[in-house]
């Protein structure tokens, strides 16, 4: 069943029939958030548990975090966390919950950061209603976080839960005040939508979606065993479509108790979101974010050194180029736009196209005044004259021109586009020079100096030296700046 069709915990009628509502309603400490009702009593401020009653609760606190699985690439988001949370000068303790099947080397690594505490896996009993094979693989043992429930694992008062594609930026001590459970809320239909209650305030049941990443609760085992019990029945109307099932199982199962953590301490930073990286710290540094969220595909410790993160789009472009003796190229991209250009990037290699086709042009004139076109556009195997008769197909091809990013190396294009630029400059001056002096000195011999003299013959001569000029000069210069092209071309 979808989440539509499913009955959250929250709507059933009798909270009698359902011991988990009893435990999160019932039991909980207003003051401590613990799920103990022993010596208990209600007063003003709602129930507290017997030790914030007699006035001697001492809570102890810590951060926790989860790997499982003898993949490593999460051991590296492991030690950032850690090494983050060391570094912001916090005093409660770190612990890391483990499954069985984390490599042991790892583990070494690891302890010198980290509290080690084994736990078991939990799974679901029904297959996760995930929108794809992917994430089912993705988010096969995902309810093994709900080992942060369990009093066993966790013998503190309060936890603080830490995804572990999360940086600490700054000492979050402060989000053990807040009430558990708590997370930061997301809307109606989760995503990554803003978060508009309150920091601290209680979510409302009917628009409750929480982000699992930041989390804060108090481990009981009256409720972990309650919460493992309900995954494990085999009813499906719980496990509901969504891209994060424990997400979608949490925001449900206690729908009305949450209370709302804010994105400061869950700052989603995507490394493919349209916006570039730079620029999302900058955002993050201005609002004082306490905790950095990598929640994308691909994760923060996975960047190369001198890679770039400032592309508009996820799609991956890929570059075929074969040579053969014919001199054919095919090049197989998903295509980059002009409107897709960074506000930084190299725009003025844009000009550089532009000039090519405009040189494109030329040459497609002089063939077809030469009556070579067609000859060529007949010609088997011939790259070169195919763009040369197709000076749009030609401006097409140079698309990897402005595609060049700011921190790429760009002085040889540059210098390439300055010598472009500069020879279709000369050309049109010399152009433009010779004709007009021609003209001239056409006017000026044969019309003023001798006028009775007057021969159609010479004028007719001059008229042809005049053509066979501009034609040289606009061969050479073609041929010259066609070479420049084809050679960069080669380079690129």
């Amino acid at each position: 069943m979808s989440a539509a069709g499913a009955i959250p915990h929250s709507q059933r009628a009798d909270p009698l029939l359902n011991p988990l509502r009893a435990v999160l309603t019932g039991f909980t400490c207003a003051a401590c958030g613990r799920f103990d009702a022993a010596g208990g009593s209600e007063g003003p401020g709602g129930f507290a548990c017997g030790r914030c009653a007699a006035g001697i609760c001492e809570q102890s606190r810590a951060y926790a975090s989860l790997i499982y699985g003898d993949s490593p690439q999460y051991v590296a988001g492991a030690l950032a966390l850690g090494y983050s949370l060391e570094a912001s000068g916090t005093q409660h303790d770190r612990v890391l919950l483990h499954t069985h099947d984390v490599p042991e080397e790892a583990l070494q690594l690891l302890g010198h950061l980290w509290k080690l505490q084994k736990v078991a896996y939990v799974s679901s009993a029904a297959d996760l209603h995930v929108a794809s094979e992917r994430a089912a693989a993705r988010f096969r043992n995902v309810f093994t976080k709900l080992q942060i429930f369990n009093p066993a694992a966790l013998p503190y008062d309060r936890v603080a839960f830490l995804d572990l594609d999360m940086i600490v930026l700054r000492n979050v001590d402060e989000l053990f005040e807040v009430r558990p459970p708590a997370a930061m809320s997301t809307g109606k239909t989760g995503g990554f939508a803003t978060a508009t209650p309150g920091h601290g305030r209680r979510m409302d049941p009917r628009s409750c979606y929480v982000n699992a990443g930041t989390m804060v609760v108090a481990p009981s085992q009256e409720l972990f065993e309650l919460l493992v019990a309900d995954v494990h029945e085999p009813d499906p109307q719980w496990h509901h479509s969504a891209w994060s099932p424990e997400q979608s199982y949490l925001s449900s199962v206690m729908a009305g108790e949450w209370s709302h953590v804010s994105q400061l301490y869950n700052f989603e930073v995507q490394l493919h979101s349209g916006v570039p990286l730079s620029q999302q710290w900058q955002t993050a540094k201005a609002m004082d974010v306490a905790v950095a969220h990598f929640s994308g595909k691909r994760k923060v410790w996975e960047i190369e050194p001198d890679e770039d993160t400032t592309r508009r789009t996820t799609r991956t472009r890929t570059r075929t180029r074969t040579r053969t003796r014919t001199r054919t190229r095919a090049t197989t991209t998903t295509t980059t736009t002009t409107w897709e250009i960074e506000p930084d990037e190299d725009n003025l290699s844009l000009c550089l196209c532009l000039s090519v086709v405009v040189v494109l042009v030329v040459l497609k004139l002089f063939l077809l005044l030469s009556g070579k076109s067609s000859q060529m556009r007949t010609t088997p195997g011939c790259y070169c004259s195919y763009i040369c008769c197709n000076p749009i197909f030609g401006f097409c091809c140079s698309y990897i021109l402005w595609e060049i990013e700011p921190d790429e190396d760009t002085p040889m294009l540059f210098w390439f586009l300055q010598v472009l630029l500069m020879l279709c400059v000369v050309v049109v001056v010399v152009v433009i020079v010779v004709v007009v002096v021609v003209i001239v000195v056409v006017i000026v011999v044969v019309v003023v100096v001798e006028p009775d003299e007057y021969n159609p013959m010479l004028l007719l001569s001059l008229l042809l030296l005049l053509f066979a000029v501009v034609v040289v000069v606009v061969v050479v210069v073609v041929v010259v700046v066609v070479v420049v092209v084809v050679v960069v071309f080669c380079c690129c």
